[in-house]
């Protein structure tokens, strides 16, 4: 790792995808590859918590952290406070792909963390990542979406959770 982050100034892609690197931990010196632009992680190995210092790699615009997204085995893991950190100095951020890692957030906070950090996110993957619900609709204030098709859904889960409350309500009164 010395040999990278001497060179950290000069690098703006990393690919380390579809390595072993026998679950072990991402390095946090991955912070010394100043001039990132796309890191790609996925599928290498990694396990345990993903560190805090990948949010100092400010000028990343895709960051692939995806593991085995049909395994059962969920390696990495990001608790609420940390996603929140991750993403917080990630503005320049148009690609995000966290298939398989565990993310311990309710569905208000993950979304609020992800639209109030990522005013330029284009893609959002987050398959397999244990997330709970229900979507926030802070989610729509993510302008930058590509697909159409995420805004409806989220607008229908919305809609879906305030008929639900408005029922459990209801039925709660009588």
């Amino acid at each position: 790792m010395a040999q990278i982050t001497a060179l950290g100034k000069y690098i703006e892609n990393l690919n380390l995808a579809y390595n072993n690197f026998n679950n072990t931990q991402i390095p946090p010196e991955f912070d010394k590859l100043t001039s990132l632009s796309n890191l790609n992680l996925s599928n290498a190995g990694f396990a345990g918590q993903v560190p805090i210092e990948i949010s100092n790699l400010t000028r990343l615009v895709t960051l692939d952290l995806s593991s085995a997204p049909y395994s059962s085995v969920i390696t990495l893991k990001l608790e609420i406070s940390n996603l929140s950190l991750l993403i917080r100095n990630h503005s320049e951020l148009i690609e995000l792909y966290l298939d398989g890692v565990s993310i311990s957030a309710h569905g208000t906070e993950w979304c609020k963390a992800i639209s109030s950090s990522l005013p330029k996110l284009r893609v959002l993957s987050l398959f397999n990542c244990n997330l709970s619900g229900p979507i926030d609709s802070s989610l729509l204030k993510l302008q930058s979406l590509g697909d159409p098709r995420i805004k409806e859904l989220i607008k229908e889960q919305i809609q879906e959770v305030s008929c639900t409350t408005k029922a459990t309500n209801i039925q709660n009164q009588l």
